[in-house]
Formats: structure tokens, C-alpha cells, sequence
């Protein structure tokens, strides 16, 4: 179809540290994609860094989202966008990070909108700040 279709094997972090050395890295394209969720955005962009320089290749975050409540606790909506905000500021600094999925839409503890309210929640409108600034 002429197209470009580029096949990922998506994996945690501590199997991307264990598994993904530099040689495995570029057999497979020189991209992993690594679902984390991490208690700080500092963590999660420390780590981020860290996977790309002991791979030697670029990092796509697969799934990331807050909050989770085994990690981060509870937040409100308030500091779920002050965590996001954070997070995608630093993110946006790396060169090596060349994708992320937030996850999760709705349903999940994570979600960008409460389907009960129909309404988008305060971490949508900064996560399209990044998509889409003005």
C-alpha cells in the first residue's frame, strides 16, 4: 500500500534496561517503546534518558499517564495537569524521545474525559497544549 509501517515490541522499563543493549537496540531499528508509570515527572524523564543512551536508540513511550494509585496516590484533577505539565516540559527537551501515547482516554484512573460528566478533564486541555500550541 505504500506505506511505512513501523512494527514495535512494546515493553516495561526494567525489561527495556535488561534486554535492550545497543545491539539488540539497532537489530530492531534502533527504537524501543517503553510502557512507564513513574511517581515523579523528574523520574519519568531520567529514565527516558537513560534508555536511550544504554540502547544507543530513540525511545517511544507506548503508555504513560497519571495518576496511578499504587504509584502516585491520589490527585486532583488540579495536580494531575500540574504533574502533566511538568512531565511534558521536560519530555519536549529530549531529542531521543520521539513519541508518546498517553493513556488512557476514559475509564481508567488516568482518563482525559469522564464520560459520566461528558466532559474533557484539566489534563486533556495541557496535553493538547503540547499537540497543538498556539
Amino acid at each position: 500500500i505504500n506505506k511505512d509501517v513501523l512494527i514495535t515490541f512494546p515493553m516495561n522499563g526494567d525489561v527495556a534496561e535488561k534486554v535492550m543493549d545497543k545491539e539488540t537496540t539497532k537489530a530492531m531499528g534502533g527504537i524501543i517503546v517503553v510502557d512507564h508509570y513513574v511517581k515523579t515527572p523528574e523520574q519519568l524523564a531520567e529514565d527516558i534518558k537513560r534508555y536511550a543512551s544504554t540502547s544507543g536508540g530513540q525511545v517511544i513511550l507506548g503508555e504513560t499517564g497519571v495518576y496511578i494509585p499504587n504509584i502516585h496516590g491520589t490527585m486532583t484533577e488540579s495536580e494531575q495537569a500540574v504533574w502533566l505539565e511538568e512531565a511534558l516540559t521536560r519530555l519536549s527537551q529530549d531529542e531521543d524521545l520521539i513519541g508518546i501515547n498517553y493513556w488512557v482516554f476514559s475509564d481508567g484512573s488516568t482518563e482525559l474525559w469522564n464520560k459520566k460528566t461528558r466532559t474533557e478533564k484539566k489534563i486533556a486541555e495541557v496535553l493538547q497544549s503540547f499537540y497543538k500550541p498556539e
